[in-house]
């Protein structure tokens, strides 16, 4: 299920797309490649073309100690984040 997950949000994905997480979907936290990281595990066997932004996710930092971790592990490039930087990277456009 959370391959279909992850099959029907790649869609959704423009190529050189950059992506923002917040808390944590992953593997950690439901199991498979996870719900909402599944499309971005899929985008990157495909090819590592985008950037991920993780959100460190105040107050129990789940986006940094297990997103984070658990994409690092996997091999997929991110950039961990403070959550206050989230809405001035999205104006600006930036990736990292």
């Amino acid at each position: 299920m959370c391959r279909r997950i992850g099959e029907h949000g790649l869609t959704l994905l423009a190529d050189g797309a950059n992506v923002l997480t917040h808390c944590n979907t992953g593997a950690l936290a439901t199991g498979g490649i996870g719900t909402a990281l599944a499309p971005i595990y899929l985008a990157h066997e495909q090819g590592p073309s985008r950037a991920c932004l993780c959100g460190r996710d105040r107050p129990l930092l789940q986006g940094s100690r297990l997103t984070a971790w658990e994409l690092q592990h996997a091999g997929i490039p991110c950039t961990l984040i403070t959550d206050g930087a989230a809405a001035a990277l999205m104006r600006q456009a930036k990736s990292t």
